[in-house]
């Protein structure tokens, strides 16, 4: 049997305190975060890691967000939010951009 572990956006921007769109009681779940990352890393035959990418000037940021389809920045390309949280990386990773479309109820 193969196993697929999907790690969706696992970025210092949500989940530090100091973070840019900080998701409030995500420091609290690290720790689990952790924990299932390792067994994981024992179990999936792939791991995929998701990342929120962004632009300075991406069309989503707003100085007023309205939360719905726009946003303070956040997870700037090249910035610290932007990186994931080392609790949620095992193993070797390796960054690759691409587009991957999912159809669900097909």
């Amino acid at each position: 049997m193969k196993i697929l572990f999907i790690a969706v956006d696992m970025q210092k921007d949500f989940m530090d305190r100091d973070g840019k769109l900080y998701v409030q009681g995500s420091e609290e779940i690290k720790n689990n975060i952790k924990d299932l990352s390792k067994k994981m890393d024992k179990l999936a035959t792939h791991i995929f890691y998701t990342m929120d990418w962004h632009e300075e000037n991406d069309p989503e940021f707003s100085d007023n967000p309205d939360f719905i389809k726009t946003f303070p920045p956040h997870c700037i390309a090249g910035t610290r939010g932007a990186w994931l949280i080392p609790e949620s990386i095992v193993g070797n990773i390796y960054i690759q951009t691409m587009i991957i479309i999912l159809i669900i109820g097909y």
